[in-house]
């Protein structure tokens, strides 16, 4: 185990954050005693991320999140795709503007140590209002 602080750039709320979706296998705890946070980091399991990869890492996780509200919005609404039901088309366009909401994901490629895909972080989605 290798003692790690949170490097500059990195906003140190987010730091476990950030390393928990790069890779939760390779640290014990996250401390933070007021002035400077830290982690235990398994360098036999992974090397340290870069500052770069713990804040898209970060987004990563809000990713996740926004998709998990995402889908409990829908699965509201699931019962008007019944063949029973007449969905208006309101609730089309409101059930096609939260599918649609994951297009803009911006993804982080490791391998390249770029961002591609969508324009958008995960703070910037509008959620659409249900009619």
């Amino acid at each position: 185990m290798t003692i790690y602080h949170c490097p500059d750039g990195v906003d140190e709320m987010l730091f476990g954050k950030g390393l928990g979706a790069i890779n939760r296998d390779a640290f014990l705890v996250v401390e933070n005693d007021g002035h400077t946070c830290t982690v235990d980091w398994d360098d036999n399991i992974a090397a340290f991320p870069t500052v770069d990869e713990i804040n898209a890492g970060v987004n990563k996780s809000d990713w996740k999140m926004v998709r998990i509200e995402r889908n409990r919005l829908l699965a509201e609404t699931d019962f008007y795709a019944l063949s029973d039901v007449t969905m208006s088309a309101e609730m089309e366009t409101y059930r096609q503007a939260l599918r649609d909401i994951t297009t803009d994901e911006m993804t982080f490629d490791f391998t390249t140590g770029k961002q591609s895909g969508g324009t958008k972080v995960s703070t910037d989605v509008v959620w659409p209002t249900k009619p």
